[in-house]
């Protein structure tokens, strides 16, 4: 009886921990962003978003500088962001913003926090938990 016990056990925080590794959906004025390779993911209370994907989305390119791990782009307004992994300063232009996380590297993408993400490319935000969808809207 107790083997069985401990079996239910297992089984069921097993499937707990799938539901919490739920996969993030991200749609960006209601289309849905693919993300082919490294997906969103969450890490404490931040949601994280590969950067390229939700840049790409909107028309924006976006240049890797692979030797010193900096990411340089334009924003809706053309001005010059540049962000470097590990360092919570962004740029813009000459000025520099800090950031609520510095970006990351995951699965050879920059990752960004949904926050960041709304804040430099002025974008409105939601999230719906039962769905797990982080949705983003041009201003």
């Amino acid at each position: 009886m107790k083997k069985f016990l401990c079996f239910v056990l297992v089984v069921v925080m097993l499937s707990l921990c799938s539901v919490s590794a739920l996969a993030l959906t991200v749609n960006l004025n209601d289309e849905n962003i693919i993300f082919p390779d490294a997906k969103p993911y969450a890490e404490s209370d931040k949601i994280l978003v590969p950067m390229r994907f939700v840049f790409e989305a909107l028309k924006l390119g976006v240049f890797w500088d692979g030797e010193a791990q900096t990411v340089i782009t334009l924003d809706r307004n053309s001005n010059y962001l540049v962000m470097q992994i590990g360092n919570s300063d962004l740029y813009v232009n000459t000025d520099k913003i800090a950031l609520d996380k510095a970006p990351v590297l995951f699965e050879s993408r920059t990752m960004l926090t949904s926050e960041t993400l709304c804040e430099i490319l002025n974008l409105e935000s939601s999230f719906d938990e039962a769905s797990q969808t982080l949705s983003l809207y041009t201003k």
